[in-house]
């Protein structure tokens, strides 16, 4: 894969990150400070933070590979903007990310695998993963677990994949998470109800980071290569706003290229036979029918 063929850009991924970025502020602002009124802005201001939410999580992706950017400040810094959004403790979700990348789908060290991302046979499950309900309860559950969790058994089994020398940068950052979000929710109860509409959109955006992400490894086994990592054919809104994540498997296979290139890495064909899914209601609809067939989805080969 040459380099030259698809090269970073600072101004690709600076606009891609300047727009949603503010995208993401200006509703939170309206959603403050209208929530308990009716209307049309409100709603839309709603739409548009959950929105901005998802793509959240997809800039934290593309930049902890530090590829969006030429300039690593840049992606040091939306890095961190991003991640402290989402609730995602920066050094220990890069850790958990690349251990996913060296080991995906691998039950042992996969930690995604590790921490339910096996195939479910019941619908209550599917479906409360598409809520985003337990993707944020499991972030929960990491920030505190994180700041509080001071014994040797919780850093050996929960946060195997984070070095002993970044535990301490895991700590605090998860202080800072808890402070920040917490001190929030404490004025949306105490003085400002208004604010409550902010975690509404969280909800919301963590649904569709569920309904995306879903699509990435579900049903495929740990084969190496590209094979356990499917792409998803999807509109270019999604695209707009996931950062070209649906590239899925072009991204596992060659995750230096940048995710501006991905569409034409994937024109390029530079994967031999990659899985690929039609869209994301067909996908989740296969796998709803596996469910209630009375079987966890697993997709042939």
């Amino acid at each position: 894969m040459s380099r030259r063929k698809y090269p970073q850009n600072n101004w690709r991924a600076g606009m891609q990150f300047g727009v949603q970025y503010t995208l993401l502020l200006l509703s939170f602002v309206v959603i403050a400070s209208g929530f308990e009124s009716a209307g049309i802005w409100l709603a839309l201001a709603l739409v548009t933070g959950s929105a901005t939410v998802a793509a959240m999580y997809a800039a934290a992706h593309e930049t902890l590979h530090r590829t969006a950017f030429r300039s690593q400040r840049f992606n040091r810094v939306v890095y961190f903007l991003a991640t402290m959004t989402i609730l995602y403790i920066p050094t220990g979700h890069r850790h958990f990310h690349l251990a996913h990348h060296r080991f995906t789908r691998d039950p042992y060290k996969d930690p995604e695998i590790a921490f339910g991302g096996e195939p479910t046979g019941s619908m209550f499950t599917y479906a409360l993963w598409l809520s985003g309900l337990s993707l944020l309860g499991f972030k929960v559950c990491t920030l505190f677990r994180a700041a509080f969790g001071r014994s040797q058994a919780n850093w050996e089994s929960f946060f195997y994949y984070v070095p002993v020398g970044d535990r301490g940068h895991v700590r605090r950052e998860a202080c800072a998470i808890l402070a920040i979000h917490g001190s929030l929710l404490a004025a949306a109860v105490l003085w400002a109800p208004s604010l409550l509409g902010i975690f509404a959109a969280q909800i919301g955006g963590h649904a569709l980071i569920s309904w995306v992400t879903a699509g990435d490894h579900n049903g495929l086994e740990s084969t190496g290569g590209h094979r356990d990592t499917r792409t998803i054919k999807a509109s270019a809104l999604t695209n707009f706003i996931f950062w070209n994540m649906p590239y899925h498997a072009e991204h596992h296979a060659y995750p230096g290229i940048p995710f501006y290139h991905l569409p034409r890495a994937h024109r390029d064909g530079l994967l031999s036979a990659p899985h690929v899914a039609a869209s994301y209601p067909s996908f989740h609809a296969d796998v709803v029918e596996h469910i209630k067939g009375g079987a966890p989805y697993a997709q042939s080969s």
